[in-house]
């Protein structure tokens, strides 16, 4: 199960957002969402979730399982399980 805390990963990856700056008393996930996308930080956690089924399946190398990930600098968030063939 995907948690809102992999979402917020994802978009601090995409806007090259570090954890230092994740832990300042004025970073807001949502103030992020509103500048670059206009929308609050639960719609595009709903949108992102929407389109993970049209992500690439990766398989971890570790485990074998197979999931549809957004992938990023070479690090997959957000994964949700691929059906099996």
């Amino acid at each position: 199960m995907m948690n809102e805390f992999d979402y917020e990963d994802l978009l601090c990856s995409l806007f090259s957002i570090s954890d230092e700056q994740r832990e300042r008393s004025d970073f807001n996930i949502e103030n992020v969402c509103f500048d670059e996308f206009n929308i609050s930080f639960c719609h595009f956690v709903y949108i992102a979730s929407q389109l993970l089924p049209l992500t690439p399946i990766v398989k971890s190398p570790l485990s074998k399982t197979r999931h549809h990930a957004f992938i990023h600098n070479g690090t997959a968030f957000v994964k949700m399980k691929a059906e099996e063939d």
